[in-house]
């Protein structure tokens, strides 16, 4: 994935996701942040992930003001993910 995540959080660098088939359900999920998503169908699930990432990145960076593990954390998403009004 790389460009427009959605609404304005964008992929800065290529973030490899991976699709599988469990059962009748599709799972997108991604090795660097362990960020997954599900769905009926392929589409279903990388909009999932999508959200999720999204999610993901916003708790991320509230909790990088209250310790240094997260700020380290914070600082390491944004190598792949950034805001941006474009």
């Amino acid at each position: 994935m790389f460009g427009k995540i959605i609404d304005d959080l964008y992929s800065t660098q290529f973030l490899p996701i991976t699709i599988e088939k469990s059962d009748d359900l599709y799972i997108a999920s991604d090795d660097i942040f362990g960020v997954y998503g599900d769905g009926d169908t392929e589409g279903e699930a990388l909009e999932d992930y999508r959200i999720s990432l999204l999610d993901y990145y916003q708790l991320v960076e509230i909790q990088a003001y209250k310790d240094d593990q997260n700020q380290a954390l914070f600082h390491h998403l944004k190598l792949y993910i950034s805001h941006s009004t474009k």
